[in-house]
C-alpha cells in the first residue's frame, strides 16, 4: 500500500509507543492488588487511552487520514511534557526520548510526502 510508505518510519515509533505503554499497564495492573487500587486503577486506565491513541494516530497515519496529521504534534508534544512533570524516572525518559524522536522524524516525512518523494 503506498500511503504506508509516507510516514513508515513515524508509524514504527508510533508502534513503539504503543507497545512502550502496554509494558507498562502490565506494571500497573500487577500493583492493583497491592493496597492502593484506586489510584493504580486511574493510571492503569490512563496508560490503556494512551496506547489507544498512539494505535489510533499510527492506523490514521497508515492510511493518510487528515485527522492523524493534525492531532499526532499535539498529542506527541503533550506527552513528552507530561513525562516530565510528575516524578522522573526511567520510564519517563524513556518516554521523552521515544516522542521527542517522533517530532522531527514525522516533521521529516511530512516534508517528504508533500514534496511527493516516496524514496
Amino acid at each position: 500500500m503506498k500511503s504506508f510508505k509516507k510516514y513508515k518510519v513515524t508509524i514504527v515509533l508510533l508502534t513503539v509507543g504503543m507497545l512502550f505503554w502496554a509494558r507498562l499497564i502490565w506494571a500497573y495492573i500487577g500493583r492493583l492488588f497491592s493496597g492502593s487500587a484506586d489510584v493504580y486503577t486511574l493510571i492503569a486506565v490512563l496508560l490503556v487511552v494512551d496506547m489507544l491513541c498512539y494505535c489510533a494516530l499510527a492506523v490514521g497515519l497508515g492510511f493518510d487520514i487528515k485527522w492523524a496529521r493534525v492531532l499526532i504534534m499535539p498529542f506527541v508534544i503533550a506527552n513528552a511534557v507530561l513525562s516530565i512533570t510528575d516524578d522522573v524516572g526511567f520510564w519517563d525518559i524513556a518516554s521523552l526520548v521515544l516522542n521527542l524522536v517522533i517530532i522531527p522524524v514525522f516533521l521529516l516525512e511530512r516534508r517528504r510526502a508533500r514534496r511527493g518523494g516516496e524514496d
